[in-house]
């Protein structure tokens, strides 16, 4: 994956460098192109890496090491961000700007591959599936792994469009300029990096499936803030932008460590490469597919407008709206996934939200481990 990064910084940066007779459609087919062969590669390597650290790592411990692992990538994201802000701010928006900032990337993930040959190996353990024809369907059916990728279909739904909504509404409803919007969203890689420390060693304790639940709550509320933001009702402040992120930083943190944390844990040991390989690829075929149909959805509904009382339905408005209710009902399916030694969502949720903070601190972090 880190080569396959690499390569695509080099042609990025190739690509943003040519010479300006190059038509702008052509650019965009070689950067869809690229960008083709970067997803591929990397969702071979996906297959590779989960079944490598669910082995590597123990169980009991897979919650601190998932959070220290994405807590790094959320400190690297908050600088590389805040760079490419500073440098989009004060070196233009022309194309060597961008050629210098995929150069930037691609010197990072060749430095990158020194530390991947530092990480030890695990044996390669001969099962049923490695010779022969891999019994899919019946893996696919395995009911606690079908219920787990039922409820990530319905919740990347979501995800799918919040990783695209903001840009466009950020330029064309709010008018920010680039530099602003990357200084923006490095704000919830901050609060990411905060909220993945604590909650590593939580998550051990607790089990992932209520703190799943935490995450969607936060979800659900930042993506009212920008619904409100977006219909006028509340203003577009920097206490306002720095509420909404915190949402956002909190939201994605939590989800994504207790989501790989309870797919580590779903996953039985016979056939663990092949059913991440179907994870992999269901989720890639959602997160790939749901932007171009929210996309289309965004544009055929531009230009309208509705008074409702003091909200203004707009398409930003009303489309978070919706992802607000997806993931509503992500969070109503959560309670068909299996993870027997997890602590009960209503008693965690009593404990964090009810109970003193100092109290349900305390008793999260010294909680007696699952076993």
């Amino acid at each position: 994956r880190v080569l396959s990064r690499s390569y695509l910084s080099v042609g990025m940066a190739v690509t943003a460098c040519l010479p300006q007779r190059i038509d702008s459609s052509t650019r965009i087919a070689l950067m869809l192109l690229l960008l083709f062969l970067y997803n591929t590669s990397r969702g071979i390597s996906v297959c590779g890496f989960l079944p490598w650290m669910t082995k590597l790592v123990p169980e009991v411990v897979r919650g601190r090491y998932i959070s220290r692992d994405q807590m790094s990538s959320a400190l690297a994201a908050v600088g590389a961000m805040m760079l490419n802000s500073f440098f989009l701010r004060h070196g233009g928006t022309s194309l060597p700007a961008f050629g210098g900032i995929f150069i930037f990337s691609f010197i990072a993930a060749m430095i990158s591959l020194s530390y991947l040959r530092r990480i030890p190996d695990v044996p390669v353990e001969n099962s049923a599936y490695t010779h022969g024809k891999v019994p899919w369907k019946e893996m696919m059916l395995y009911p606690p792994f079908l219920k787990f990728m039922i409820f990530n279909v319905i919740v990347n739904c979501a995800f799918a469009a919040a990783g695209v909504f903001w840009i466009p509404m950020f330029r064309d409803l709010f008018h920010f300029s680039d530099s602003k919007t990357l200084f923006i969203a490095s704000w919830s890689g901050i609060i990411s990096a905060f909220c993945l420390f604590f909650f590593g060693k939580i998550v051990d304790r607790v089990g992932s499936r209520p703190v799943i639940a935490l995450g969607l709550i936060c979800f659900i509320l930042h993506f009212c803030g920008w619904a409100c933001a977006a219909a006028g009702i509340v203003p577009v402040t920097i206490v306002t932008l720095v509420i909404i992120q915190i949402f956002s930083g909190m939201s994605g943190a939590i989800f994504n460590l207790a989501n790989t944390r309870l797919l580590m844990g779903t996953v039985p040991a016979m056939g663990r490469s092949h059913f991440f390989a179907l994870y992999s690829v269901i989720t890639s075929l959602v997160l790939g597919l749901m932007p171009v149909v929210w996309g289309i959805l965004l544009d055929s509904i531009a230009g309208w407008r509705l008074t409702w009382w003091h909200w203004q339905w707009n398409p930003y408005s009303l489309l978070y709206v919706g992802l607000a209710i997806i993931i509503a009902s992500g969070l109503s399916y959560l309670k068909q996934l299996s993870e027997p030694k997890a602590m009960p969502t209503d008693e965690f949720m009593r404990e964090l939200l009810i109970n003193t903070p100092s109290r349900a601190i305390t008793r999260l972090f010294y909680r007696k481990p699952l076993q």
